[in-house]
C-alpha cells in the first residue's frame, strides 16, 4: 500500500472493511504523505514549525477517524513525537534549526 495524501490515508481509516494492520499503515504513511506536502525549500524555522503544527493536526484528524483506535494513536503520536523530538534537538536557539526538508527527510528515513 502506497498512500499519497492525508485524505487517501483518511479514507481508508475511516472504512469499515479494512483490517486493522491496513488502518494503522495508512496512519503511518498519512503522516509521512502529510509531512512531505507541507515541506518548503526555505531554511525559515518558522516553515520547520509549520510542518510540525500540520503534522499535529494529521495527528488529530487521523486519530478522530479512527475514532482514537489506541494503536493508531500509538503511531501517530509517535511519529509526531519523533518530529518533535528531531527539531528541539537539532536546534540551537537564534541560530540553527533543521530545515522543512531536513525534519521530513529523517521521517522518511524513521518511517518510510
Amino acid at each position: 500500500m502506497q498512500i499519497q495524501s492525508i485524505t487517501e490515508a483518511l479514507s481508508i481509516i475511516s472504512s469499515e472493511f479494512e483490517l486493522e494492520s491496513a488502518k494503522i499503515e495508512a496512519a503511518l504513511q498519512g503522516m509521512l504523505a502529510h509531512s512531505q506536502s507541507l515541506t518548503s525549500n526555505t531554511e525559515y524555522y518558522k516553515d520547520t514549525l509549520a510542518v510540525l503544527d500540520g503534522m499535529a493536526l494529521a495527528k488529530a484528524n487521523i486519530d478522530k477517524a479512527s475514532c482514537h483506535n489506541i494503536e493508531i494513536a500509538k503511531v501517530t503520536s509517535s511519529i509526531l513525537f519523533d518530529a518533535q523530538e528531531f527539531v528541539s534537538k537539532q536546534t540551537i536557539p537564534c541560530t540553527e534549526w533543521p530545515s522543512p526538508k531536513e525534519l521530513v527527510e529523517h521521517l522518511v528515513s524513521q518511517y518510510g
